[in-house]
């Protein structure tokens, strides 16, 4: 194998399956599935390493709860496409997992690199037996993450307090810049090219752009940061307050994979003098969500958390509740909370809450459900439905912070909640303007389902 170039460090791929070295002939697949983008990618730049001619192959995601989702993905994918092309690399769609066996007895792999992705359904079993029915490696590459998630640690961690050491004292040798993406020498064919429209046509009968202000794609995500950097002391100051505009408003980008992580860290890092608040959200907190995903498959119910979490709120499970509301209230916004109903409405509305709201909105559907499973179940489901960054790490465990006390502790016990941490409207008033908040965000929510 090729000496890696400089940037690449070897501990971020693991080798999978049981053959170990490249078929003497063939090109090297690199199965993208997390990290949609040409550039700041290295998955692809370890594919590049084998010194064999690329390809890049996607298996088709169908799942999308709402358009606007669906969208995002679809417009990030063909940019990611042109970019891909512009590199006389193809991009290969596969219509879905089992499909992928035929495509690799198509193209004739000499091996296959796959990046990572720590949620259940993108476990790679399925993938390393076809591999190794194939007699071809599989290198899993961890692109998403700055310290690559079994750099940072061999266990799940406790909290922040105890992966943060761990992640500050490898940061000097993890976060560095990218080299580019070289191209192939020959341009190949693309075997099935994505077709955006036909796409969203197909499974949702329109294509226009949906009323959001995140433009998909890595250019879109660029921008994003690039305003981002520019207020960037102000997040220092005023990240908890909803109603100031100082939070990066970067998750969309990272959930779908169109912008690097790690190109964050390094640009907010490299241009402010204001970075250390930041890094520690988007790496150290970040890569802690990782952590839990990746050691911890029960990340979306009860089993997955801590022990003292299950226990208290087991204990309280029969505790009065005086107000009980189902999904369907709950995604309506029609509680008594106004300051709740709010915050929905910002959700469903912009496809993004703040994350200071995030919190109080997921305590309070704790003290409304009939039980903490369906809390959580409930939790879920909205984030994962309204949301532009659900169905991601971070959003499991910040439900699962905010109602079984997943990377906290134990606080004073109290009804429904028993030891979680408890967080309520007078709370909420003594940390920002609520009626400037609610007043904002009251208009009658709409869905682009």
């Amino acid at each position: 194998m090729k000496k890696a170039r400089l940037g690449f460090n070897s501990e971020r791929a693991q080798l999978r399956g049981a053959i170990k070295s490249l078929k003497e002939t063939g090109p090297v697949v690199y199965l993208m599935r997390r990290d949609i983008r040409a550039n700041d990618n290295w998955s692809l730049l370890y594919t590049q390493e084998q010194s064999r001619p690329v390809r890049v192959a996607h298996i088709l995601e169908e799942s999308h709860p709402l358009y606007r989702l669906a969208w995002f993905y679809a417009k990030g994918l063909e940019e990611c496409q042109t970019d891909l092309t512009s590199l006389n690399i193809p991009l290969d769609i596969v219509e879905s997992v089992d499909k992928l066996s035929k495509y690799l007895d198509e193209v004739k792999p000499a091996g296959l690199v796959a990046d990572l992705n720590t949620l259940r359904q993108y476990d790679l079993s399925p993938v390393i037996k076809l591999c190794d029915d194939a007699e071809i490696p599989l290198w899993e590459v961890d692109s998403h993450n700055v310290v690559p998630v079994w750099v940072a640690s061999d266990k799940q961690e406790y909290a922040a307090r105890t992966i943060r050491p761990k992640i500050n004292n490898k940061l000097s040798d993890w976060l560095v810049d990218f080299p580019p993406t070289s191209s192939n020498s020959e341009k190949l064919s693309s075997i099935q090219e994505f077709d955006a429209e036909k796409y969203l046509v197909d499974g949702w009968k329109e294509s226009k752009a949906p009323e959001i202000k995140f433009i998909p794609g890595n250019i879109g995500g660029k921008e994003a940061l690039a305003k981002f950097i520019k207020k960037a002391s102000q997040f220092e100051k005023y990240r908890n307050d909803p109603n100031k505009d100082a939070i990066s408003n970067l998750s969309p980008w990272l959930r779908f994979g169109h912008l690097s992580k790690q190109r964050v860290a390094w640009d907010v890092k490299k241009e402010t003098n204001s970075s250390a608040n930041f890094i520690e959200e988007l790496v150290v907190r970040g890569e802690l969500a990782e952590n839990y995903t990746y050691y911890n498959k029960d990340y979306d119910n009860l089993e997955g958390a801590p022990n003292f979490g299950k226990k208290t709120l087991e204990d309280h499970a029969g505790d009065k509740r005086e107000h009980v509301y189902d999904y369907e209230q709950l995604a309506d916004s029609k509680t008594y909370d106004d300051l709740w109903n709010a915050a929905q409405k910002q959700l469903v509305n912009h496809g993004k809450m703040h994350g200071f709201m995030r919190m109080y909105w997921a305590k309070k559907v704790l003290e409304w459900s009939e039980s903490p499973e369906k809390a959580l179940e409930n939790t879920i489901r909205l984030n994962d439905t309204y949301s532009m960054d659900g169905r991601d790490p971070r959003g499991y465990v910040g439900v699962m912070w905010s109602i079984t006390g997943l990377h906290d502790q134990g606080w004073k016990e109290r009804p429904i909640f028993g030891k979680v941490r408890y967080m309520n409207y007078d709370g909420c008033k003594r940390k920002f303007d609520i009626d400037e908040y609610i007043l904002k965000h009251s208009a009658k929510a709409k869905t682009d389902s």
